[in-house]
């Protein structure tokens, strides 16, 4: 227990005759997990899961659910190396990733691992609201991976990037808005000064929703509207 934060663990550990350790957790739960300065100084000896917790506004709890493996060995100056399958529930924060994105509520699946010196995440999200651009989604759901100190999100992967004509909505980030679809495809990376690249691309929206909030005085305007910036 540290502050607010408590942690719950079912497993098993196991330590070889070379000294190697194993340390299993089927079940690892923690609740009310703030990312302020003293977590990330306890992530010191891991930067690249430092570098992914800095990028969470530490005015936020959060709570982690799902299985935890590390590993290590009789060496001290070895590195501890860990792989999780853990959902994180997020309920009202942020994540600044130079696109921020804000108010989040829901869940986010993620399989990773730290090798020692690089972490590497694969997930999905699904979060009932999000706040981007001052919009508000809602439904926001879809894939992304962190490799190299880079958050890819939907088709963001700069290796694999095709017209948005070619991409099936499985592979985007998709939400809710103005009654239509909005898509995101988008990388970033998770530094303190974040360069990202995004593509938005609205599809079948609401017109007359889109004016209420953007030109409330043309009441007159109905319609479907499509969009991509």
């Amino acid at each position: 227990r540290h502050k607010e934060t408590t942690l719950s663990a079912s497993g098993y550990q196991t330590v070889e005759a070379n000294g190697n350790w194993r340390a299993h957790y089927d079940k690892f739960t923690v609740e009310n997990l703030t990312p302020d300065k003293d977590l990330l100084e306890a992530l010191s000896q891991m930067p690249g899961l430092k570098q992914l917790f800095a990028s969470l506004d530490p005015q936020q709890t959060l709570r982690f659910d799902g299985a935890m493996d590390f590993k290590g060995t009789a060496d001290l100056n070895d590195p501890i190396t860990a792989a999780w399958d853990l959902d994180t529930y997020f309920f009202g924060g942020t994540m600044h990733t130079g696109l921020d994105f804000k108010n989040l509520r829901g869940k986010v699946h993620a399989k990773g691992s730290w090798n020692g010196q690089d972490v590497k995440v694969n997930g999905d999200v699904d979060l009932s609201s999000a706040r981007i651009l001052d919009y508000d989604l809602t439904d926001v759901r879809g894939p992304f991976r962190v490799e190299q100190g880079t958050l890819m999100f939907g088709a963001g992967d700069t290796q694999r990037v095709r017209p948005p004509g070619l991409l099936e909505d499985r592979e985007r980030i998709t939400a809710k808005l103005f009654d239509g679809t909005l898509l995101l495809d988008g990388v970033s990376t998770l530094s303190e000064t974040p360069k990202y690249k995004v593509l938005l691309q609205l599809r079948d929206a609401r017109l007359e929703k889109f004016a209420a909030l953007h030109a409330p005085k043309q009441r007159d305007l109905r319609g479907i509207t499509n969009g991509s910036v």
